[in-house]
């Protein structure tokens, strides 16, 4: 997994999945306002408080 800066506002989701791993909060997926399911990663940086995009292969 290979983390890129965000420069771009995430989509405001809901139904995501959440987990806390050492200093860094990693977010999956959630479903947007029209209801259509997103599978992105994102990771928020709790040190820096930055959200960042994580790539997946």
């Amino acid at each position: 997994m290979t983390i890129i800066k965000m420069t771009s506002f995430m989509v405001i989701r809901g139904g995501q999945s959440v987990t806390f791993a050492g200093s860094k909060l990693i977010m999956f997926g959630g479903e947007d306002k029209r209801r259509h399911l997103m599978n992105d990663v994102h990771v928020l940086d709790l040190e820096t408080m930055t959200w960042n995009v994580a790539e997946t292969m």
